[in-house]
């Protein structure tokens, strides 16, 4: 039956083996997980083909990573026996490009302007979450691989000295839809202090913290549905902290 396959995460207290010994013992439920999130990341702005081969971000910014940070959040509705936990998570992101200007004719010898534009970008997310955590309660080894795949949303708005920008009457200001896909490894810092890890269950309820690194494609590009949107997506390694509790 589905009941006995299935087995919500709230539904009590779960018994685990203690990886550095032979002592079953009781850890509090497990419910949710917190991500902080941090990647390099190279908004893929120039790859529009409507574009033509024209470069307008690298120009003004560079084709240098900018540093992107996060969070996200998951709620672990599922846990499936003997793989690990399935459920929603939601996730927001923060880049911010800089760079001078350029005049659309040559000024003074140049195309280059003293004012400052910057590109504010909000990357997000809704996805669905796997991940796998039964090597660690069946078989102590202290590793969490996981997938994501869901939808993106992508809030910009692009500014100079005086405020938001606008070019013939439209709003430097939107959002761009897309789509989200990760895979990714945890190492799972309990194994390294098993007696610290039992206390912060006992004390805070925190069952798992884990180190990640994580493979992410979030391409903001219409998926079919919105037409030219900005390309703020970005394909990149994303490191961080997840805590689950």
């Amino acid at each position: 039956m589905a009941v006995a396959t299935f087995v919500a995460v709230d539904a009590g207290a779960q018994s685990r083996i203690d990886s550095l010994g032979s002592t079953a013992r009781k850890e509090s439920p497990q419910n949710f997980a917190l991500e902080i999130r941090g990647a390099p990341y190279w908004p893929q702005v120039d790859s529009d083909p409507a574009l033509n081969g024209a470069t307008p971000y690298g120009q003004v910014f560079g084709n240098s990573a900018l540093v992107s940070v996060g969070l996200e959040f998951d709620w672990q509705a599922l846990r499936i026996p003997h793989l690990g936990t399935l459920g929603p998570g939601i996730g927001i992101g923060y880049a911010n490009a800089s760079g001078k200007a350029l005049f659309t004719e040559e000024h003074n010898g140049t195309f280059v302007s003293g004012e400052t534009t910057s590109l504010l970008m909000l990357p997000g997310y809704v996805v669905a979450v796997l991940r796998a955590d039964a090597l660690w309660r069946d078989v102590g080894i202290p590793f969490e691989p996981y997938v994501k795949a869901g939808l993106g949303y992508g809030i910009w708005r692009a500014s100079n000295t005086l405020g938001t920008s606008s070019y013939n009457g439209v709003n430097g200001t939107g959002g761009s839809l897309g789509s989200f896909v990760a895979v990714g490894l945890g190492f799972n810092l309990n194994v390294l202090d098993r007696y610290t890890a039992i206390n912060f269950d006992d004390e805070m309820g925190i069952n798992a913290t884990y180190l990640f690194v994580e493979g992410t494609r979030e391409d903001l590009s219409g998926i079919g549905i919105q037409k030219d949107p900005l390309r703020i997506g970005s394909t990149n390694w994303t490191f961080g902290i997840n805590v689950e509790f």
